[in-house]
């Protein structure tokens, strides 16, 4: 589906950033950064490049790119900045998204990568989920990363690992596969340093 949003004007200004790239000779400031559901890209291309048509792309693997969004005619100024935004309204969940432009025969853009968390009634996400033993982590809300420790218990309600207290709002699940581990659900409790629960949920290996 593509998805069309955009809206540009003349002049110079600032946002805030997440991601940032400056690669391509044409382009300043492209950037991206999670607002509210989307994910905004931001770019500025510099006085004197002009192409005909932007293609917005988006892969979830970095080497697949779907197009989602384009901006037809002639993008850019022979003698002033141009600035542009796109939103995307329907980013990848809970896994990283991979952004570029095509500026038409000027060539292709850097690649963007941001992760887009959707925390809709939650506390914590698994990512990936089904979990490996490499990558997988719990990350929960914890915007003063104050002191937490992570409880994991099997499919019977068994503690069978409790990590370190450390201030943090994700918690790597490296240590727990360094033991032999039996496919199936766990149920983690993330607690906080009086021992209150702050955070639940499972994940399936």
């Amino acid at each position: 589906m593509k998805i069309l949003c955009l809206i540009f004007f003349f002049g110079i200004f600032f946002w805030p950033m997440d991601s940032y790239s400056q690669d391509h000779f044409a382009l300043q400031n492209f950037s991206a950064f999670v607002k509210d559901k989307t994910v905004v890209l931001k770019w500025t291309m510099k006085p004197g490049n002009t192409c005909f048509g932007i293609g917005v792309y988006r892969s979830e693997d970095k080497q697949t790119f779907d197009e989602i969004g384009i901006i037809g005619g002639v993008c850019g100024s022979p003698d002033q900045a141009v600035n542009f935004t796109f939103v995307d309204s329907f980013p990848i969940k809970n896994r990283p998204n991979y952004y570029r432009l095509v500026l038409g025969l000027l060539g292709e853009s850097q690649i963007l990568k941001i992760t887009y968390y959707d925390w809709e009634n939650t506390q914590s996400i698994t990512i990936p989920n089904p979990a490996d033993i490499y990558t997988s982590r719990i990350i929960f809300k914890n915007d003063d990363e104050k002191e937490a420790v992570l409880f994991i218990y099997d499919a019977l309600g068994r503690y069978i690992y409790k990590s370190g207290f450390e201030k943090t709002n994700d918690f790597s699940l490296t240590d727990f596969f360094r033991n032999d581990r039996y496919r199936g659900i766990y149920y983690f409790e993330i607690k906080n340093k009086e021992l209150k629960t702050i955070s639940n949920g499972s994940f399936v290996y």
